[in-house]
Protein backbone atom coordinates (compact mmCIF):
# COMPACT_ATOMS: atom_id res chain seq x y z
CA UNK A 1 0.00 0.00 0.00
CA UNK A 2 1.36 3.30 -0.74
CA UNK A 3 1.66 6.02 1.29
CA UNK A 4 -0.90 8.81 1.44
CA UNK A 5 0.11 11.82 0.26
CA UNK A 6 0.06 15.44 2.06
CA UNK A 7 -3.44 16.26 0.29
CA UNK A 8 -4.85 13.05 1.25
CA UNK A 9 -3.88 13.29 4.98
CA UNK A 10 -5.51 16.64 5.21
CA UNK A 11 -8.82 14.91 3.28
CA UNK A 12 -8.72 12.33 5.92
CA UNK A 13 -8.70 14.93 8.79
CA UNK A 14 -11.42 17.16 6.88
CA UNK A 15 -13.98 13.70 6.63
CA UNK A 16 -13.21 12.73 10.23
CA UNK A 17 -13.74 16.70 11.75
CA UNK A 18 -17.11 17.10 9.54
CA UNK A 19 -18.18 13.07 10.86
CA UNK A 20 -17.72 14.57 14.74
CA UNK A 21 -19.39 17.96 14.12
CA UNK A 22 -22.58 16.26 12.83
CA UNK A 23 -22.42 14.10 16.64
CA UNK A 24 -24.24 16.20 19.47
CA UNK A 25 -23.61 14.26 22.51
CA UNK A 26 -26.85 13.20 24.83
CA UNK A 27 -27.80 15.01 28.03
CA UNK A 28 -26.34 12.32 30.54
CA UNK A 29 -29.05 12.67 32.56
CA UNK A 30 -31.41 11.44 29.48
CA UNK A 31 -29.06 8.54 29.09
CA UNK A 32 -30.38 5.11 30.23
CA UNK A 33 -28.14 3.26 32.27
CA UNK A 34 -29.20 -0.45 31.72
CA UNK A 35 -26.93 -3.35 30.33
CA UNK A 36 -28.35 -2.84 26.97
CA UNK A 37 -26.89 0.81 27.13
CA UNK A 38 -23.53 -0.74 28.22
CA UNK A 39 -23.32 -3.29 25.96
CA UNK A 40 -24.14 -0.27 22.58
CA UNK A 41 -20.89 1.22 24.18
CA UNK A 42 -18.53 -1.65 24.13
CA UNK A 43 -16.12 -2.41 21.88
CA UNK A 44 -17.01 -5.09 19.50
CA UNK A 45 -14.52 -7.70 18.32
CA UNK A 46 -11.92 -4.71 19.33
CA UNK A 47 -12.95 -3.03 15.96
CA UNK A 48 -16.28 -1.32 16.36
CA UNK A 49 -16.79 1.55 18.83
CA UNK A 50 -20.63 2.91 19.53
CA UNK A 51 -21.76 6.43 20.60
CA UNK A 52 -25.32 7.02 21.60
CA UNK A 53 -26.26 10.64 19.94
CA UNK A 54 -28.74 13.01 18.61
CA UNK A 55 -29.26 13.99 15.21
CA UNK A 56 -31.79 17.30 14.68
CA UNK A 57 -34.47 16.86 11.84
CA UNK A 58 -34.66 20.87 10.73
CA UNK A 59 -37.61 20.85 9.48
CA UNK A 60 -40.20 18.87 12.24
CA UNK A 61 -37.67 19.94 14.64
CA UNK A 62 -37.51 16.45 15.92
CA UNK A 63 -34.95 14.30 17.41
CA UNK A 64 -33.67 10.62 16.87
CA UNK A 65 -31.33 8.84 18.80
CA UNK A 66 -28.77 7.60 16.36
CA UNK A 67 -25.41 5.31 16.46
CA UNK A 68 -22.36 5.39 14.75
CA UNK A 69 -19.98 2.31 13.86
CA UNK A 70 -16.70 4.09 13.92
CA UNK A 71 -15.23 1.26 12.62
CA UNK A 72 -17.33 1.48 8.94
CA UNK A 73 -17.09 5.83 9.54
CA UNK A 74 -13.26 5.40 8.85
CA UNK A 75 -12.47 3.10 6.72
CA UNK A 76 -9.37 4.54 5.95
CA UNK A 77 -7.60 3.75 8.79
CA UNK A 78 -8.62 0.44 8.01
CA UNK A 79 -7.27 0.36 4.64
CA UNK A 80 -4.06 2.07 5.88
CA UNK A 81 -3.34 -0.37 8.82
CA UNK A 82 -4.10 -3.24 6.11
CA UNK A 83 -1.36 -2.04 4.12
CA UNK A 84 2.23 -3.43 3.76
CA UNK A 85 4.65 -0.70 4.91
CA UNK A 86 5.97 -0.28 8.39
CA UNK A 87 6.01 3.58 7.87
CA UNK A 88 1.91 3.16 7.30
CA UNK A 89 1.69 1.06 10.02
CA UNK A 90 3.91 3.40 12.06
CA UNK A 91 2.13 6.74 11.04
CA UNK A 92 -1.42 4.67 11.82
CA UNK A 93 -0.26 3.86 15.28
CA UNK A 94 0.76 7.11 16.20
CA UNK A 95 -2.28 8.93 14.86
CA UNK A 96 -4.37 6.12 16.84
CA UNK A 97 -2.42 6.90 20.37
CA UNK A 98 -3.26 11.21 19.78
CA UNK A 99 -6.59 10.26 18.46
CA UNK A 100 -6.98 8.40 21.78
CA UNK A 101 -5.30 10.81 23.82
CA UNK A 102 -7.08 13.97 22.49
CA UNK A 103 -10.81 12.79 22.71
CA UNK A 104 -10.29 10.84 26.33
CA UNK A 105 -8.82 14.30 27.43
CA UNK A 106 -12.16 16.00 26.13
CA UNK A 107 -14.16 13.53 28.06
CA UNK A 108 -12.88 13.84 30.90
CA UNK A 109 -13.60 16.98 30.96
CA UNK A 110 -17.02 16.74 29.70
CA UNK A 111 -17.61 14.59 32.73
CA UNK A 112 -15.23 15.90 35.46
CA UNK A 113 -14.25 20.02 35.01
CA UNK A 114 -17.03 20.55 32.77
CA UNK A 115 -19.51 19.59 34.98
CA UNK A 116 -17.25 21.79 37.85
CA UNK A 117 -17.04 24.56 35.82
CA UNK A 118 -20.62 24.63 35.23
CA UNK A 119 -21.25 24.76 38.53
CA UNK A 120 -19.38 27.67 39.31
CA UNK A 121 -21.17 29.47 36.39
CA UNK A 122 -24.64 28.43 37.67
CA UNK A 123 -27.65 31.09 37.74
CA UNK A 124 -30.87 31.41 39.42
CA UNK A 125 -33.86 29.79 37.63
CA UNK A 126 -36.87 30.79 36.90
CA UNK A 127 -40.19 28.93 36.12
CA UNK A 128 -40.31 27.50 33.13
CA UNK A 129 -36.55 26.97 32.93
CA UNK A 130 -34.52 23.44 32.51
CA UNK A 131 -31.95 21.77 34.96
CA UNK A 132 -29.00 22.48 33.32
CA UNK A 133 -27.19 19.60 32.55
CA UNK A 134 -24.23 20.14 34.62
CA UNK A 135 -26.55 19.89 37.87
CA UNK A 136 -27.35 16.57 36.70
CA UNK A 137 -23.58 15.44 35.90
CA UNK A 138 -22.90 16.85 39.62
CA UNK A 139 -22.55 14.27 42.84
CA UNK A 140 -23.81 15.23 46.51
CA UNK A 141 -23.29 13.44 49.54
CA UNK A 142 -26.39 12.64 51.35
CA UNK A 143 -26.13 12.15 55.35
CA UNK A 144 -28.53 9.95 57.36
CA UNK A 145 -29.45 10.16 61.04
CA UNK A 146 -27.83 6.85 62.08
CA UNK A 147 -24.74 8.57 60.47
CA UNK A 148 -24.24 7.19 57.39
CA UNK A 149 -22.65 8.98 54.41
CA UNK A 150 -23.37 8.28 50.45
CA UNK A 151 -22.92 9.61 47.29
CA UNK A 152 -25.79 10.75 44.96
CA UNK A 153 -25.51 11.12 41.10
CA UNK A 154 -28.21 13.88 40.78
CA UNK A 155 -29.23 12.10 36.96
CA UNK A 156 -30.11 9.03 38.97
CA UNK A 157 -33.35 11.43 39.30
CA UNK A 158 -33.60 11.72 35.97
CA UNK A 159 -37.28 11.20 35.48
CA UNK A 160 -39.24 11.75 38.93
CA UNK A 161 -40.83 14.56 40.45
CA UNK A 162 -38.64 16.12 42.44
CA UNK A 163 -39.66 17.75 45.81
CA UNK A 164 -36.59 19.86 47.01
CA UNK A 165 -37.24 20.71 50.68
CA UNK A 166 -34.99 23.13 52.45
CA UNK A 167 -34.66 23.33 55.77
CA UNK A 168 -32.77 24.37 58.87
CA UNK A 169 -32.22 23.27 62.27
CA UNK A 170 -33.83 26.34 64.00
CA UNK A 171 -37.05 26.11 61.77
CA UNK A 172 -39.86 24.11 63.72
CA UNK A 173 -41.64 24.08 61.02
CA UNK A 174 -39.43 22.67 59.06
CA UNK A 175 -39.14 19.93 60.86
CA UNK A 176 -42.34 19.58 61.58
CA UNK A 177 -43.25 18.81 58.08
CA UNK A 178 -40.42 16.02 57.57
CA UNK A 179 -43.26 13.49 58.71
CA UNK A 180 -45.18 14.55 55.60
CA UNK A 181 -42.50 14.56 52.90
CA UNK A 182 -42.18 11.00 54.37
CA UNK A 183 -45.22 9.89 53.90
CA UNK A 184 -45.66 11.51 50.10
CA UNK A 185 -41.90 9.44 49.17
CA UNK A 186 -43.57 6.55 50.64
CA UNK A 187 -46.55 6.98 48.93
CA UNK A 188 -45.20 7.54 45.29
CA UNK A 189 -42.02 5.46 45.77
CA UNK A 190 -39.86 6.14 42.78
CA UNK A 191 -41.86 8.37 40.92
CA UNK A 192 -41.22 11.05 43.42
CA UNK A 193 -37.73 11.83 44.95
CA UNK A 194 -37.59 13.89 48.19
CA UNK A 195 -34.28 15.81 48.71
CA UNK A 196 -34.55 17.31 52.30
CA UNK A 197 -31.61 20.72 51.58
CA UNK A 198 -29.89 23.13 54.42
CA UNK A 199 -27.90 25.56 53.03
CA UNK A 200 -24.69 26.99 53.59
CA UNK A 201 -26.92 30.67 54.47
CA UNK A 202 -28.57 28.63 57.66
CA UNK A 203 -24.47 28.38 59.17
CA UNK A 204 -25.79 24.72 60.36
CA UNK A 205 -22.95 22.13 61.33
CA UNK A 206 -22.90 18.73 61.53
CA UNK A 207 -22.64 18.79 65.36
CA UNK A 208 -26.10 20.69 65.38
CA UNK A 209 -27.95 19.05 63.34
CA UNK A 210 -26.86 15.57 64.86
CA UNK A 211 -27.79 16.93 68.77
CA UNK A 212 -31.42 18.06 66.77
CA UNK A 213 -32.08 14.79 65.74
CA UNK A 214 -30.78 13.00 68.56
CA UNK A 215 -33.05 15.30 70.76
CA UNK A 216 -36.38 14.85 68.22
CA UNK A 217 -35.32 10.69 68.98
CA UNK A 218 -35.56 11.32 72.84
CA UNK A 219 -38.40 13.64 73.21
CA UNK A 220 -40.90 12.12 70.37
CA UNK A 221 -39.49 8.67 69.36
CA UNK A 222 -38.82 10.22 65.92
CA UNK A 223 -36.47 8.99 63.61
CA UNK A 224 -36.06 10.63 60.47
CA UNK A 225 -35.67 7.81 57.49
CA UNK A 226 -35.27 10.23 54.37
CA UNK A 227 -31.13 11.21 53.90
CA UNK A 228 -30.52 14.92 53.49
CA UNK A 229 -27.83 17.04 52.39
CA UNK A 230 -26.16 19.31 54.67
CA UNK A 231 -24.13 22.97 53.60
CA UNK A 232 -25.97 22.57 50.66
CA UNK A 233 -24.50 26.38 48.12
CA UNK A 234 -25.27 24.58 44.77
CA UNK A 235 -28.93 24.49 45.13
CA UNK A 236 -29.04 27.45 47.18
CA UNK A 237 -27.91 29.75 44.06
CA UNK A 238 -30.15 27.61 41.37
CA UNK A 239 -33.00 28.16 44.10
CA UNK A 240 -32.80 31.05 45.75
CA UNK A 241 -35.29 31.74 48.55
CA UNK A 242 -35.25 33.55 51.95
CA UNK A 243 -37.99 32.38 54.02
CA UNK A 244 -38.09 28.89 55.01
CA UNK A 245 -39.80 26.24 54.48
CA UNK A 246 -39.61 26.38 51.24
CA UNK A 247 -40.19 23.87 48.40
CA UNK A 248 -39.24 24.03 45.36
CA UNK A 249 -41.20 21.44 42.03
CA UNK A 250 -39.04 19.92 39.16
CA UNK A 251 -41.19 17.48 36.46
CA UNK A 252 -40.34 14.43 34.96
CA UNK A 253 -39.30 17.06 32.31
CA UNK A 254 -36.60 18.85 34.22
CA UNK A 255 -38.30 21.72 34.06
CA UNK A 256 -38.80 24.01 37.15
CA UNK A 257 -42.56 24.31 37.50
CA UNK A 258 -43.04 26.31 41.36
CA UNK A 259 -41.51 27.49 44.23
CA UNK A 260 -44.59 26.64 47.17
CA UNK A 261 -44.92 26.95 50.53
CA UNK A 262 -45.64 23.24 51.96
CA UNK A 263 -49.53 24.21 51.92
CA UNK A 264 -49.28 22.85 48.39
CA UNK A 265 -47.83 19.60 49.12
CA UNK A 266 -51.13 17.80 48.04
CA UNK A 267 -52.22 14.50 46.67
CA UNK A 268 -54.24 16.72 44.16
CA UNK A 269 -50.91 18.69 43.32
CA UNK A 270 -48.19 16.13 43.43
CA UNK A 271 -50.72 13.66 40.68
CA UNK A 272 -51.48 16.32 38.41
CA UNK A 273 -47.78 16.92 38.10
CA UNK A 274 -47.13 13.67 37.62
CA UNK A 275 -49.39 12.79 34.97
CA UNK A 276 -49.97 16.35 33.00
CA UNK A 277 -46.13 18.09 34.15
CA UNK A 278 -47.80 21.29 35.84
CA UNK A 279 -50.13 21.98 38.28
CA UNK A 280 -52.11 24.91 39.29
CA UNK A 281 -50.14 26.18 42.58
CA UNK A 282 -49.47 29.11 44.30
CA UNK A 283 -45.95 30.71 43.71
CA UNK A 284 -44.03 31.67 46.54
CA UNK A 285 -41.69 34.58 46.06
CA UNK A 286 -38.58 36.30 47.81
CA UNK A 287 -39.61 38.34 50.54
CA UNK A 288 -38.45 41.69 50.41
CA UNK A 289 -37.36 43.71 53.50
CA UNK A 290 -38.36 47.68 53.81
CA UNK A 291 -38.77 49.57 56.36
CA UNK A 292 -41.38 51.46 54.39
CA UNK A 293 -45.15 51.43 53.11
CA UNK A 294 -45.36 48.20 51.10
CA UNK A 295 -46.23 49.50 47.30
CA UNK A 296 -49.86 48.19 47.10
CA UNK A 297 -51.02 50.32 44.60
CA UNK A 298 -50.16 53.79 42.61
CA UNK A 299 -51.37 55.84 45.64
CA UNK A 300 -49.04 58.56 45.32
CA UNK A 301 -52.00 60.70 44.56
CA UNK A 302 -54.46 59.65 47.61
CA UNK A 303 -54.13 62.19 50.22
CA UNK A 304 -56.91 60.59 52.93
CA UNK A 305 -58.33 57.36 52.84
CA UNK A 306 -57.94 53.57 52.69
CA UNK A 307 -58.72 50.59 50.44
CA UNK A 308 -57.95 47.04 51.10
CA UNK A 309 -56.53 44.44 48.72
CA UNK A 310 -56.07 40.83 47.98
CA UNK A 311 -52.81 38.95 49.14
CA UNK A 312 -49.72 39.93 48.17
CA UNK A 313 -46.92 37.55 47.67
CA UNK A 314 -43.41 38.49 48.84
CA UNK A 315 -44.20 40.30 51.74
CA UNK A 316 -43.98 39.21 55.38
CA UNK A 317 -47.63 39.60 57.23
CA UNK A 318 -48.09 41.73 60.27
CA UNK A 319 -51.38 43.29 61.34
CA UNK A 320 -50.30 46.69 61.75
CA UNK A 321 -47.84 49.40 61.23
CA UNK A 322 -47.71 53.04 61.17
CA UNK A 323 -45.39 55.39 59.07
CA UNK A 324 -45.09 58.92 59.35
CA UNK A 325 -43.81 61.25 56.43
CA UNK A 326 -44.40 64.98 55.98
CA UNK A 327 -47.20 65.47 57.77
CA UNK A 328 -48.98 62.59 56.93
CA UNK A 329 -49.30 59.15 58.40
CA UNK A 330 -49.73 55.92 56.94
CA UNK A 331 -51.54 52.61 58.22
CA UNK A 332 -50.46 49.16 56.56
CA UNK A 333 -51.59 45.55 57.48
CA UNK A 334 -50.23 42.77 54.88
CA UNK A 335 -51.74 39.78 54.21
CA UNK A 336 -53.71 39.21 57.26
CA UNK A 337 -56.42 36.23 57.27
CA UNK A 338 -60.07 36.83 58.65
CA UNK A 339 -59.37 34.87 61.55
CA UNK A 340 -56.57 36.63 62.89
CA UNK A 341 -58.01 40.50 62.07
CA UNK A 342 -61.38 39.50 64.09
CA UNK A 343 -59.50 38.53 66.98
CA UNK A 344 -56.90 41.06 66.77
CA UNK A 345 -59.90 43.74 66.14
CA UNK A 346 -62.34 42.39 68.66
CA UNK A 347 -59.89 41.50 71.28
CA UNK A 348 -62.17 43.56 73.88
CA UNK A 349 -65.18 41.43 72.62
CA UNK A 350 -63.65 37.77 72.68
CA UNK A 351 -61.66 38.14 75.56
CA UNK A 352 -60.29 34.69 76.02
CA UNK A 353 -63.16 32.61 74.93
CA UNK A 354 -62.21 30.09 72.31
CA UNK A 355 -63.25 29.29 68.71
CA UNK A 356 -65.59 26.64 70.22
CA UNK A 357 -67.85 28.99 71.59
CA UNK A 358 -67.64 31.54 68.34
CA UNK A 359 -71.74 31.42 67.00
CA UNK A 360 -72.18 32.82 63.12
CA UNK A 361 -75.11 34.27 61.80
CA UNK A 362 -77.48 31.33 60.05
CA UNK A 363 -78.33 33.73 57.39
CA UNK A 364 -74.64 33.11 55.77
CA UNK A 365 -74.49 29.62 56.43
CA UNK A 366 -72.17 27.11 57.17
CA UNK A 367 -69.56 28.50 54.73
CA UNK A 368 -69.00 32.08 56.29
CA UNK A 369 -67.81 29.93 59.07
CA UNK A 370 -65.98 27.48 57.64
CA UNK A 371 -64.07 30.77 55.51
CA UNK A 372 -63.11 32.39 59.20
CA UNK A 373 -62.19 29.61 60.91
CA UNK A 374 -60.75 27.35 58.83
CA UNK A 375 -58.30 29.98 57.44
CA UNK A 376 -57.44 28.10 53.91
CA UNK A 377 -56.07 30.02 50.55
CA UNK A 378 -54.22 32.94 49.97
CA UNK A 379 -57.70 34.20 48.40
CA UNK A 380 -58.88 34.94 52.17
CA UNK A 381 -56.39 37.02 52.91
CA UNK A 382 -56.23 40.52 52.54
CA UNK A 383 -53.94 43.68 52.68
CA UNK A 384 -55.01 47.49 54.30
CA UNK A 385 -53.69 50.62 53.62
CA UNK A 386 -54.95 53.90 55.19
CA UNK A 387 -53.50 57.25 54.58
CA UNK A 388 -54.39 60.22 56.85
CA UNK A 389 -53.36 64.05 56.27
CA UNK A 390 -52.27 64.82 59.27
CA UNK A 391 -49.82 62.89 61.91
CA UNK A 392 -52.28 60.73 64.15
CA UNK A 393 -51.26 58.04 66.39
CA UNK A 394 -51.26 54.04 66.60
CA UNK A 395 -54.71 54.01 68.47
CA UNK A 396 -56.75 56.46 66.47
CA UNK A 397 -55.22 54.58 63.31
CA UNK A 398 -56.36 51.42 64.33
CA UNK A 399 -59.79 52.83 65.26
CA UNK A 400 -60.08 53.47 61.45
CA UNK A 401 -58.80 50.39 60.48
CA UNK A 402 -61.57 48.74 62.70
CA UNK A 403 -64.64 51.10 60.92
CA UNK A 404 -62.97 50.46 57.45
CA UNK A 405 -63.05 46.41 58.25
CA UNK A 406 -66.56 46.49 59.43
CA UNK A 407 -68.02 48.12 56.50
CA UNK A 408 -65.80 46.05 53.90
CA UNK A 409 -66.60 43.01 54.95
CA UNK A 410 -69.94 43.94 57.06
CA UNK A 411 -68.97 41.90 59.83
CA UNK A 412 -69.63 42.93 63.48
CA UNK A 413 -68.72 41.08 66.91
CA UNK A 414 -70.99 41.03 70.26
CA UNK A 415 -70.30 39.07 73.19
CA UNK A 416 -73.50 37.97 74.57
CA UNK A 417 -74.81 35.24 77.91
CA UNK A 418 -77.74 34.56 76.94
CA UNK A 419 -79.62 30.76 76.62
CA UNK A 420 -78.29 28.71 73.72
CA UNK A 421 -78.20 25.50 72.57
CA UNK A 422 -75.10 23.46 72.20
CA UNK A 423 -73.00 20.30 72.83
CA UNK A 424 -71.79 19.49 76.17
CA UNK A 425 -68.43 17.93 75.67
CA UNK A 426 -67.75 14.25 77.57
CA UNK A 427 -65.33 11.50 77.03
CA UNK A 428 -65.75 7.75 77.38
CA UNK A 429 -63.43 5.02 77.23
CA UNK A 430 -62.49 5.19 73.81
CA UNK A 431 -60.31 8.01 73.95
CA UNK A 432 -57.74 5.40 74.64
CA UNK A 433 -57.60 5.22 71.13
CA UNK A 434 -56.32 8.09 70.34
CA UNK A 435 -53.73 8.93 72.55
CA UNK A 436 -50.95 9.89 71.47
CA UNK A 437 -47.89 7.34 70.48
CA UNK A 438 -46.07 10.19 70.24
CA UNK A 439 -44.11 11.82 67.18
CA UNK A 440 -43.47 15.00 65.63
CA UNK A 441 -46.72 17.21 66.37
CA UNK A 442 -48.34 17.49 63.52
CA UNK A 443 -51.47 19.71 62.89
CA UNK A 444 -52.53 19.19 59.09
CA UNK A 445 -55.61 21.57 57.99
CA UNK A 446 -54.37 22.67 55.01
CA UNK A 447 -56.23 21.33 52.42
CA UNK A 448 -60.50 20.72 51.91
CA UNK A 449 -59.27 17.73 49.72
CA UNK A 450 -57.05 15.77 52.39
CA UNK A 451 -57.38 14.54 55.95
CA UNK A 452 -57.07 16.25 59.04
CA UNK A 453 -54.18 15.36 60.54
CA UNK A 454 -53.49 15.92 64.41
CA UNK A 455 -50.86 14.31 66.07
CA UNK A 456 -49.29 14.16 69.34
CA UNK A 457 -51.69 17.55 69.76
CA UNK A 458 -53.46 19.18 72.57
CA UNK A 459 -56.89 17.14 73.04
CA UNK A 460 -58.18 21.04 73.90
CA UNK A 461 -56.75 22.37 70.11
CA UNK A 462 -58.28 19.42 68.63
CA UNK A 463 -62.35 20.43 70.37
CA UNK A 464 -61.93 23.71 69.13
CA UNK A 465 -61.27 22.64 65.52
CA UNK A 466 -64.17 20.27 65.59
CA UNK A 467 -66.38 23.13 66.36
CA UNK A 468 -65.68 23.46 62.54
CA UNK A 469 -68.20 20.61 61.48
CA UNK A 470 -71.32 22.00 63.82
CA UNK A 471 -74.03 24.38 63.77
CA UNK A 472 -73.99 25.02 68.02
CA UNK A 473 -71.11 25.53 70.37
CA UNK A 474 -69.04 23.03 71.93
CA UNK A 475 -68.70 23.56 75.57
CA UNK A 476 -65.92 21.77 77.60
CA UNK A 477 -66.88 21.98 81.00
CA UNK A 478 -64.13 19.81 82.60
CA UNK A 479 -60.64 19.91 81.13
CA UNK A 480 -58.89 16.34 79.79
CA UNK A 481 -55.19 16.89 79.61
CA UNK A 482 -54.31 14.61 77.02
CA UNK A 483 -52.33 14.53 73.57
CA UNK A 484 -53.61 12.70 70.90
CA UNK A 485 -53.36 11.20 67.24
CA UNK A 486 -56.99 11.52 65.06
CA UNK A 487 -57.57 11.57 61.71
CA UNK A 488 -60.88 13.35 60.33
CA UNK A 489 -61.90 12.63 56.60
CA UNK A 490 -61.90 15.30 53.91
CA UNK A 491 -65.72 14.97 53.52
CA UNK A 492 -66.64 15.08 57.22
CA UNK A 493 -68.45 18.30 56.55
CA UNK A 494 -71.10 16.19 54.65
CA UNK A 495 -71.68 13.38 57.24
CA UNK A 496 -74.88 13.71 58.58
CA UNK A 497 -75.43 14.60 62.30
CA UNK A 498 -76.05 11.14 63.26
CA UNK A 499 -73.07 9.56 61.43
CA UNK A 500 -70.58 12.84 62.97
CA UNK A 501 -71.64 11.91 66.99
CA UNK A 502 -71.05 8.09 65.78
CA UNK A 503 -67.52 8.99 64.35
CA UNK A 504 -66.63 10.91 67.80
CA UNK A 505 -68.04 8.71 69.79
CA UNK A 506 -65.98 6.01 68.71
CA UNK A 507 -62.77 7.82 69.09
CA UNK A 508 -63.51 8.79 73.04
CA UNK A 509 -65.35 11.89 72.58
CA UNK A 510 -69.20 12.23 73.03
CA UNK A 511 -70.90 15.45 72.39
CA UNK A 512 -74.55 15.62 74.04
CA UNK A 513 -77.15 18.55 72.61
CA UNK A 514 -78.60 20.40 75.63
CA UNK A 515 -80.19 23.81 76.34
CA UNK A 516 -78.12 26.10 78.66
CA UNK A 517 -76.99 29.68 79.32
CA UNK A 518 -73.84 30.21 78.30
CA UNK A 519 -71.43 32.39 77.65
CA UNK A 520 -70.54 33.39 73.79
CA UNK A 521 -69.28 35.76 70.79
CA UNK A 522 -72.03 36.42 68.54
CA UNK A 523 -70.35 37.07 64.57
CA UNK A 524 -73.38 38.81 62.60
CA UNK A 525 -73.32 40.74 59.57
CA UNK A 526 -73.16 44.60 60.32
CA UNK A 527 -76.35 45.19 57.86
CA UNK A 528 -78.55 42.37 59.64
CA UNK A 529 -79.80 41.72 63.18
CA UNK A 530 -78.61 39.95 66.13
CA UNK A 531 -80.81 37.10 65.40
CA UNK A 532 -80.11 33.25 65.15
CA UNK A 533 -76.82 32.14 65.01
CA UNK A 534 -74.94 28.66 64.40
Amino acid sequence: MRKLRKGERYALWRDLANTFNKVKRLPRHCVPRNDEYKKSIMPSNGRSLLRCAHRDDGESGRSEQVKFDLSKSYRPFKAIYKGNYNSSRTLFSLLMVWFVVLFSDAQAQSAGERAADGLNKIKPLEIGDRVPEELWESTVEIQFTDGRKQSLRLDELCGKLILIDFWASWCASCIEGFPKMEKIQQKYGDDVAVLLVNTVQNRDTEERVNKLFSGYSVKHGYSLSLPYILQDSVFQTMFPHNTIPHIVWINKDGVLIANSYPSALTSKNIEAVLTGGSAVIHQKKLQEVTDRPVKLINEGNIVSGSFFTTHQEGYKAHGGKIYEDNNQTIYQVINMSLLRALSSLFRPEINGLPSRQWVFDTTEGAEWKHDILLNRGYDKMFCYHGVHNKNVGMEEARAVYKQDFRRVFDINVARRDTIHDVFEVHFNDNIQRIKTKGGIRQAMVDSAEEPVVFQNIDLDFVINHLSVYFDKPLILDTAYRASVDIVIPPDFFDYTLGAKLEFLSARGVDLMPVTRRTEVVHFYKSSGKEGEAI
